[in-house]
Parts: structure tokens; C-alpha cells; sequence
């Protein structure tokens, strides 16, 4: 289903939508601009299918000011049908590009919850990071204030990674460039034996909003037994899943699993505080995510 003047967003979608390195389940999210009207997908519905259905809502942004986009905690009252916009669409807004493409990547998980981040490498590049921040208005000031946001490829510790071009091909160059920096990067990196191996990373917290929100308040566990609502690892290293568990929350759990591999032994690694875990799992925004991706 192409979408009148979005057929390069369509595309663009349905493309990265179906990588699991860079999108799980209903996450990460894509939008198109003009001066009045910016498109973005709505929460719950999936990129790869994008060009299955209309996946996206129509945003009225005509005359909105920039204290305005920063302070509106829902846009739902400026949309055009009954669909609920993205919990990121003030970063949408407020990064003036035409297209914004914003990403759970292995690249940028991976990076993102190192400490690798002061090392002048990254900001040689036009990589700049930004401190775990609770999406919507918070993290949309936190890219606001962020000197070279417009221009930079911003990773969001704890969280994932935002492109912002003119056109989806400057976009996805983007994409599989930073992916391709980050996964050489790590492959050349020195191990460390103080630091923590893939079992360890996985069974010591919560590593994004997504791997809460999907996985739940304690994701991944070391036991030789299947535990109700966690991800068992056993003492051979192997997965036991939650009776009912869906083929979305395997995939993203391997793809959690890929993440601790990409970076075990090389880097001490940085968790979501458990008070915020609560709290996004009790968020009715993100409630309302889980519910529209079901």
C-alpha cells in the first residue's frame, strides 16, 4: 500500500523494518516533514509493514513554535485520524530535516551502553551522544539543547540512535555506515578480562525502555530451570523462554543476546535505573504501545 507523497518513506520503512539488527517488534520509528504537516508512524504498528497498510498519522504542525513541540506531552489532538502518534513525534518535529529515521540498532545499542562514548573517535565522526533520557518531551529538550543535533548522527545511551537527512537515501547511507564504523570499531577493541562477559551483561539489569517494555522487569536470569516471566540462560549457555512467550520476544531476546555478545569483555556497562524500569512499564504511552502491537 503506497501512500500518496510518501512512497519514498514507504519504502524506506518496509526496508529497515525488516532488519532485526536494526528494528525489533514495533520499535523504532520514521517521519516526513513539511512546513505544515509532518507524518510519522503511529505507535504500535510495525515499519516492515509499511508497505502492507498505513502505518503512519498525519500530524497538524502549522504554527506550532519550538516551546510548544517541547512542552506537548501528546499530539493526538492534532492528528487526522484515529491513530496514536509516535511517543517520539516532538523529536520529530523539532529536528528540521525532512526525513528522521530513529532506530533500536545493534550498532547503537551496543555503543550505547559502553563507556566508550568521550572518546574523540566517535565525535570525529559526527557521532554525539546524549545521557539516557525518558522519551517525549525530555529527550526531545535533551536533542534540543544538544549543539550540531541537526547535523550529527545522535546515539541515545540506553536507547538507540536518530538519523535526520533530506532525502531517505542520505538516510540510509547513514545508517549502514555508522553500523559499519560501530561493528569495526568493537571487533577491534582490546578485551578485558574485568570486564563483563554476555551472561553477565544480560542478568545484571534492564538495558533499554524496549527490552523492559517487551521483555519485562527482569528480562534474562542465570538458572537451569525455566523461570514464569524472565529469560532463563543455563549453565550451557542456552535460552529457555517463558511458556507463551511470542516470536517477537524471541527475536528481540536474541537480538539482546547479540548486543552482549558484540561487547562482552571490552567495556563495564551502564543500566536504566529499576525506579525508571517501573515507571515505564506503568506508563500508559507505553502501554498503549504494547497493546497496538499485539
Amino acid at each position: 500500500m503506497v501512500l500518496e507523497n510518501l512512497d519514498m518513506l514507504v519504502a524506506h520503512s518496509a526496508r529497515i523494518g525488516s532488519i532485526t539488527d536494526l528494528v525489533q517488534s514495533s520499535g523504532g520509528n520514521v517521519s516526513q516533514k513539511t512546513k505544515s504537516t509532518l507524518w510519522v508512524k503511529a505507535s504500535g504498528k510495525y515499519l516492515k509493514d509499511a508497505g502492507l497498510e498505513n502505518i503512519f498519522t498525519e500530524v497538524n504542525i502549522e504554527d506550532l513554535t519550538d516551546e510548544e513541540i517541547l512542552r506537548t506531552e501528546d499530539f493526538s489532538a492534532r492528528v487526522r485520524d484515529s491513530k496514536t502518534p509516535s511517543i517520539e513525534t516532538n523529536f520529530h518535529i523539532i529536528l528540521k530535516k525532512k526525513y528522521v529515521t530513529h532506530l533500536h540498532s545493534l550498532g547503537s545499542i551496543s555503543i550505547g551502553i559502553s563507556e566508550f562514548s568521550n572518546l574523540s573517535i566517535f565525535a570525529n565522526n559526527k557521532i554525539s551522544f546524549i545521557s539516557y533520557t525518558r522519551p517525549g518531551t525530555k529527550l526531545a529538550k535533551a536533542i534540543h539543547n544538544l549543539e550540531n543535533a541537526k547535523e550529527n548522527t545522535l546515539v541515545l545511551k540506553n536507547h538507540g540512535v536518530i538519523f535526520s537527512g533530506e532525502t531517505v537515501e542520505e538516510i540510509e547511507d547513514k545508517i549502514f555506515s555508522f553500523e559499519d564504523f560501530i561493528r569495526t570499531f568493537l571487533n577491534n577493541y582490546d578485551s578485558n578480562i574485568k570486564c563483563p562477559n554476555w551472561i553477565e551483561i544480560l542478568t545484571s539489569g534492564v538495558l533499554t525502555p524496549d527490552e523492559a517494555v517487551f521483555l519485562g522487569e527482569v528480562p534474562f536470569v542465570s538458572s537451569d530451570s525455566s523461570i514464569l516471566k524472565s529469560i532463563a540462560i543455563n549453565s550451557k549457555s542456552e535460552l529457555l523462554f517463558p511458556v507463551g512467550f511470542t516470536q517477537n520476544q524471541i527475536d528481540m531476546a536474541n537480538f539482546y543476546v547479540k548486543v552482549a555478545k558484540s561487547i562482552e569483555k571490552k567495556s563495564k556497562v551502564s543500566y536504566i535505573p529499576q525506579k525508571e524500569v517501573k515507571f515505564l512499564l506503568n506508563w500508559e504511552k507505553e502501554k498503549i504501545r504494547i497493546l497496538s502491537s499485539k
